[in-house]
């Protein structure tokens, strides 16, 4: 099965670390891939579910419009900054399974 919208997912988060999108352009861009992914009914593996599992947590906690922002909320540099990790992460290999040993 394709994670075609997944990989966008991961394609949009590089290009907003890489300054290339907005934080604004960025979130819009993301949920729409995101619902296209649910209605293409993608199946992700546990590697790359994490990295869009977080990567949703980071975007539904960040909002690009100063005016509007919460105290709780990160701003753009704030996303990309974590946005960055967290593909640093995944593609070092620390989205896999956790193994057995180290399970709680």
């Amino acid at each position: 099965m394709s994670a075609r919208w997944c990989d966008r997912q991961v394609e949009l988060s590089r290009q907003f670390v890489n300054r290339e999108l907005s934080g604004e352009d960025y979130g819009v861009e993301f949920f729409l891939a995101q619902s296209e992914g649910s209605r293409a009914n993608e199946w992700l593996g546990e590697t790359l579910g994490g990295l869009i599992n977080d990567l949703l947590f980071d975007l539904s906690n960040h909002s690009p419009f100063d005016e509007e922002r919460t105290a709780d909320q990160m701003d753009d540099e704030q996303l990309r900054t974590v946005v960055a990790q967290h593909l640093t992460d995944y593609e070092a290999g620390r989205y896999g399974p956790v193994p057995d040993e180290h399970r709680g």
